[in-house]
Order: structure tokens, then C-alpha cells, then sequence
């Protein structure tokens, strides 16, 4: 009972309590995009992959005096997927001041095959350049006033650029004219700071957000981070959206976007936040199993567990994507309660997750025969398995560069509620079917499960607060440990 308090006090004292509702800006471009970092935007229109922006910060550059970054963007994407032809073939070597002003850029655009170059400078108050289209050059200048921000629709990048440069706060609007360099017109911006709030990124995925409505240059919504990456956007007129998937450092800053990703993903945050996933899963199944350690079955059931989640990413997460998509969002635009219909997504994650691990309890007990007094510590330890390699999934698309924040206690508290499924499904399949006992267990877990998965629903309506979110459940996991507890001393053991 000690051990298993010390755990849980130990779990406590992760929390991060960063509440954020101004964003303030960072004072110089290098600060928040170093040489050499590459940033990759996934496209998604009409729910299938449709291409992908590649920002590379290339080098320090100096125009007119002022000094500035040399920003390196390759943008492929295809609108087919939405019903029309149009492509666009994107690379772009653009200039920007420290304080995020226009400079110059090298540009070639390839639009439904159709091809041009464009070269451009900032002279003064003025920029010039020239036009290559189909062999033939065309020079050309137009005002320009120094500072002003320059970017083009699709490419977000420099809209994270313009938003991380700039401090404000829920309630703001933002009121601005920017640059479109290759038509040569300046566009106003007109965007609203709606909101700071936990949010759904996509599937399981979600993080504290800043919700920025814009009505131009483009109409859609800007999903930024704490920390200033634009985790998301969403174009509903061109149905499209845009996904960040990683940020990284280049290994060789001079190389184009597309040669210097590195083929991993992720970086020594993500990996710190997995070692300390594993170490908090292992921590729990030692103290679930005392002397089970020794057992070989122990760590089989563990590694089990473990790619036991991974049927759930194929199948788990499909299906609420699914649902959240056909059925959750038309009932809620057709009038239906929000919180009715979001259970349906929760349910059958609870519902899966349950069905999931008792299987594979089953299944190890048929095929190794344990010691029914060894049914407990396996299901605490496919638990624990399950819930490590679910807390690492999450911890892929992770946005916040703090290791330590509050979705590590969250996750870590997940852990031991799958760990402590486990165990009382353990104790079921010691206890046989006769009655109706396995089904009380059974149905709490899936309820209690699926809580955990519909709690978000609050925080997104605003009933409650991302951070008493994060401590109810704690709090919840806890009470379900005790509930585990008063099992494991029943009179029917």
C-alpha cells in the first residue's frame, strides 16, 4: 500500500501548471525559427492526403542593410481529391527581416503545369524584380512600404512566421495589410483571437490551443500552440486542412527542405517523454506484481499489452474518426446535444480497449495455462504494456517543447488505470463466469474508461478548465484504484 502511494504522489508533482491566455511574441525571427530548423506541414483535403510544405530556415542574409533569415519552402499539393485540377508546385527562397518584414524572394511557380519565375528585392520603399514566363523576361516595380509582412495563402509557415512575431491575447483582433509578392498587391488581414482552450487536433490527438478566426487574407481557422507552432488549419471553402508533423533541426542547413529531413520523426523531447512513459509503466507493474517480477510470462504479458495498442491504432481510432465525423458532427449542426452524441466516440474506445485486453488475458491463459493466482499480475501487466505504448503513440504528435507538462500526468495516471483494468480483469478470469459479478466488473471498466476519453468534451465547452481536467483524473484513477483495492480484500477472493 505504501509502495503504491508513493507512485501516485510521485505522479502528482509532474503536473506543469502553464495556463496561458496572452501569447506574447518573440523579439526577433531567429529567435523563434534557428538556422537549420525544418518545419513539414502535412495537406489534407477532403480527408485524403493531398500534399505537403516543407519550410527550411537556410542561412542569415543581409538586404538593403537590414538583416533577415533566408526562409527555403517547398509546397506540392493537388486539389483533386475535392473534384478539380488545380496543382501547385511551389519553391520559394524568401527573405525576411528579423522583425518578420519582406526583403526579397526567388520563386517558382509551376500551376497546372504552367510555369514562371519570379525574382524579387526590396530597394528602399520599393520592390523590383523580374518575371520569366515561357522564356521571355518582364521586369517589374511597385511601392512598398519597409516592414511590411509579405506571404502567400498556402504557405503557413509565414502566417506562424507573422503570429509568432506578434503579441495578443483571447479577445484580440488582429488588423493588418500584407504583401503578396508575385501579384504585387497588398491584401488586408482581418483575424479574431476566439479563443485559449484544450482542443481536438485530430483522432485522440488534443492540446491547449490558441483559436484564431480569419476572415482575410483567407477564410478559416489558425489552431497555435503555446509555444507559437501552428499545429493546425482549416480552409472549410477549399476543404482543405493542414497538419504540423514535425519540427526538427537540419543536419546540413545548406541543403534543399526536401534532402535534409532526417527519416525519424522525433526529437529528444518525444524520446525523453517515452523513457519516462516506460519508466512510470514498469514502476506500477513492479509494485502490482511484488514477486511476480521473476516471472518470464510477467514481461510476455507486458510486451503483449503493448502491441495489443496497436491494433488499436488500425482499429480503435478509425472508427472514432468515423463517428466523430458522421455522425457526432451532423447531429450537433442539426441541433443535437454536443454531449449526447460525444459519448458514442468515448464508448467505443472504452468499449474496444476492455474487449482488447481481456482477450489477450484469455488468450495467454489458454495458451501457458498460469496459476489462477497469477491472472491478476498478468492483467496488471498487459495493462501497463497497453498504456505505455498508448501514452508513446500520444506523445508523437506532442506539441509542447516542455517534457515535463500536464498531459505527462494525465498519461501517466492512464497508465495506471489500464494497469489496474488489467488486475480486476485478472481477477474475473480467476473467478470464473458463474453470476453476474465479472459483468459489474466488466461494464465499470468500460464506464470508467470511456469517462476518460468524454472529459475533454468539458473542457472544450468550457465547463471546466484544461488544468481541473487534468486533475480530475488523477483524482478519478485514484478512486478507481481504491475500487481495485476493496476487490483484491473481498471475501470472494
Amino acid at each position: 500500500m505504501s509502495r503504491l502511494l508513493t507512485i501516485i504522489v510521485t505522479l502528482l508533482i509532474l503536473a506543469n501548471p502553464l495556463v496561458a491566455r496572452v501569447s506574447p511574441g518573440f523579439d526577433k525571427l531567429n529567435d523563434f525559427r534557428p538556422v537549420g530548423e525544418v518545419r513539414l506541414w502535412t495537406f489534407v483535403v477532403k480527408d485524403s492526403t493531398a500534399g505537403r510544405l516543407t519550410s527550411l530556415t537556410l542561412t542569415e542574409s543581409e538586404v538593403d542593410g537590414e538583416a533577415g533569415m533566408i526562409v527555403r519552402q517547398a509546397l506540392n499539393i493537388s486539389f483533386k481529391p475535392a473534384g478539380s485540377d488545380l496543382t501547385y508546385d511551389i519553391k520559394n527562397d524568401q527573405t525576411v527581416a528579423l522583425n518578420g518584414g519582406y526583403l526579397g524572394s526567388e520563386t517558382e511557380f509551376t500551376v497546372n503545369e504552367q510555369s514562371e519565375s519570379i525574382r524579387l528585392r526590396r530597394e528602399r520603399d520599393k520592390v523590383v524584380g523580374v518575371v520569366t514566363r515561357d522564356g521571355n523576361d518582364r521586369e517589374i516595380s511597385y511601392d512598398f512600404k519597409p516592414g511590411m509582412f509579405a506571404a502567400d495563402n498556402l504557405l503557413f509557415d509565414l502566417h506562424e512566421m507573422y503570429l509568432a512575431l506578434r503579441t495578443f491575447e483571447v479577445g484580440d483582433t488582429l488588423r493588418d495589410t500584407l504583401l503578396v509578392p508575385h501579384l504585387g498587391i497588398q491584401t488586408p488581414l482581418l483575424a479574431y483571437v476566439e479563443d485559449f482552450r484544450y482542443q481536438r487536433l485530430y483522432n485522440e490527438i488534443f492540446d491547449s490551443l490558441f483559436i484564431i478566426r480569419y476572415e482575410q487574407p483567407f477564410a478559416g481557422t489558425v489552431y497555435l500552440s503555446r509555444n507559437k507552432d501552428l499545429a493546425k488549419a482549416d480552409i472549410p471553402g477549399q476543404r482543405l486542412k493542414a497538419y504540423l508533423d514535425a519540427v526538427r533541426q537540419a543536419d546540413v542547413p545548406t541543403q534543399s527542405p526536401e534532402s535534409s529531413v532526417p527519416p525519424q520523426l522525433t526529437n529528444a523531447v518525444r524520446l525523453a517523454r517515452v523513457a519516462l512513459y516506460t519508466f512510470v509503466g514498469l514502476l506500477i507493474v513492479a509494485v502490482f506484481a511484488r514477486s511476480g517480477y521473476r516471472w518470464g510470462i510477467t514481461y510476455l504479458a507486458l510486451a503483449c499489452g503493448a502491441l495489443t495498442y496497436l491494433l488499436m491504432i488500425v482499429t480503435q481510432i478509425p472508427l472514432q474518426e468515423f463517428l466523430f465525423e458522421y455522425v457526432l458532427l451532423p447531429q450537433v449542426q442539426a441541433g443535437g446535444s454536443g454531449y449526447l452524441w460525444a459519448l458514442l466516440p468515448s464508448l467505443a474506445a472504452g468499449l474496444l480497449q476492455e474487449l482488447a485486453k481481456l482477450g489477450l488475458l484469455y488468450a495467454l491463459v489458454r495458451l501457458f495455462s498460469p496459476q489462477n493466482d497469477r491472472l491478476a499480475v498478468l492483467g496488471a501487466a498487459i495493462g501497463a504494456g497497453f498504456g505505455i505504448l498508448e501514452a508513446c503513440y500520444m506523445a508523437t504528435f506532442a506539441l509542447s517543447p516542455h517534457i515535463i507538462s500536464w498531459p505527462i500526468l494525465e498519461r501517466s495516471f492512464t497508465i495506471l488505470f489500464h494497469a489496474t483494468a488489467g488486475t480486476l480483469i485478472g481477477f474475473m478470469l480467476r473467478d470464473g463466469w458463474e453470476g453476474r459479478k465479472w459483468m459489474y466488473y466488466f461494464a465499470g471498466m468500460v464506464a470508467f474508461n470511456s469517462m476518460l476519453r468524454y472529459l475533454p468534451v468539458f473542457v472544450q465547452n468550457k465547463v471546466v478548465s484544461v488544468e481541473v481536467m487534468y486533475l480530475m483524473i488523477p483524482a478519478a484513477v485514484i478512486g478507481f484504484v481504491f475500487m481495485m483495492l476493496l476487490a483484491l480484500r473481498s471475501p470472494s477472493k
